[in-house]
C-alpha cells in the first residue's frame, strides 16, 4: 500500500518493462498511464502511494495488474465489498470487459445480487461443501438462499 500506482500495476510483471535486469521506466510508465485511463483511475500522479487513493482505485489496480500480465483466467474474491455504488459499477464493467476480451473470470461473493448480475453460472457453497449449481435461465435468489443455508 506505500508503494506507487506504478510500483503496483507492473510488479506482478516486471519482465515485460526490464531486459537484463533493467527496467525500462518509460515503457512501463506508458504502460500505466494506459491501463489508468483503461480503468478510469483516479489519481493525481503515477507516483502517488496506493494508500492515499479510494477504496474503488485501489481496486481498479488490483484488476490493472492482472490485466498486465495476460493472464487467462482471474478470480475474484469479494470485487466490490466496501466500496461505493459508483466504484462497484465500474468493478463490474471491467469484468465484462475482461470476459469480452476472452478471458476467464471467476467470481467468488456472498452477494447474491452482484452474482446474479455477473455470472453465467453459479455454483453454491454451505459450510465448505458444493451443494448446488444454476444456470443463468434458472437463477432465483430464494433457492440459491436456500442452498447456501443448507436447506436445500
Amino acid at each position: 500500500m506505500d508503494k506507487s500506482v506504478s510500483v503496483n500495476i507492473t510488479l506482478s510483471s516486471i519482465k515485460k518493462f526490464s531486459r537484463f535486469g533493467i527496467i525500462n521506466f518509460s515503457l512501463e510508465k506508458e504502460f500505466v498511464r494506459i491501463y489508468c485511463d483503461k480503468l478510469a483511475v483516479k489519481t493525481p500522479s503515477l507516483e502517488q502511494p496506493v494508500q492515499y487513493l479510494s477504496g474503488g482505485n485501489q481496486q481498479k489496480l488490483i484488476v490493472a495488474k492482472w490485466m498486465v500480465t495476460d493472464c487467462d483466467i482471474i478470480i475474484f474474491d469479494e470485487p466490490t465489498r466496501g466500496i461505493d455504488v459508483g466504484a462497484k459499477h465500474e468493478i463490474y464493467e471491467l469484468i465484462h470487459q475482461l470476459v469480452e476480451e476472452g478471458r476467464s473470470v471467476i467470481i467468488i461473493s456472498s452477494d447474491f445480487e452482484e452474482l446474479i448480475g455477473l455470472a453465467d453460472r453459479i455454483a453454491v457453497m454451505s459450510e465448505g461443501e458444493l451443494v448446488g449449481f444454476a444456470d443463468k435461465k434458472d437463477y432465483d435468489k430464494e433457492v440459491l438462499l436456500d442452498m447456501a443455508s443448507g436447506k436445500r
